[in-house]
């Protein structure tokens, strides 16, 4: 099974309606990520059903999807939809909100499991703990070899070389 990107989507239970108006709705949305992360073709996917051209949609990003540290809000509406597709431009820059006293701000403070897990075919992969295929490989030291290198920090350039 080839391992692929797959696009970042809202799930519904992260979604609600605030205003019920025929036209030009007001949701919220959360997310667990930075909002300049997010493909704005790809975010409402899963919720083309229940939004409309020019609806609008205020998105509060979290550190962490434990939902206690918000990071930035953003507004957005939905700018095109048909059949296949659903696509949101944001309608403003994004809000940084400060971080409380005494706690370091910054997003990524995920540590990702990785493991190696034996074929039955013969080689190797690399997954993450959902089970999902990172990275294939011919040999177990490549495989601990690539996980090695995700966990080291990376290198810093030579400024002095040496000819």
């Amino acid at each position: 099974m080839p391992a692929y990107l797959a696009h970042f989507r809202l799930k519904p239970l992260n979604f609600a309606q605030c205003e019920g108006m025929p036209f030009q709705q007001h949701f919220e949305a959360r997310v667990d990520r930075p909002l300049d992360d997010l493909d704005m073709k790809e975010l409402f996917r899963d919720l083309q059903d229940n939004l409309r051209i020019g609806d609008q949609v205020t998105v509060c990003a979290y550190m962490r999807d434990d939902w206690d540290q918000l990071m930035e809000i953003g507004v957005c509406r939905i700018v095109h939809k048909d059949n296949k597709e659903i696509e949101a431009a944001w309608t403003q820059s994004f809000t940084e909100v400060p971080a409380p006293s005494g706690k370091k701000k910054e997003f990524g403070n995920k540590h990702q499991k990785l493991y190696r897990k034996k074929e039955f075919g013969g080689g190797f992969t690399v997954q993450d703990e959902q089970g999902n295929v990172i990275e294939r490989f011919k040999t177990k030291a490549e495989a601990d070899d690539y996980i090695t290198r995700l966990n080291s920090p990376t290198p810093k350039p030579l400024n002095d070389i040496v000819e």
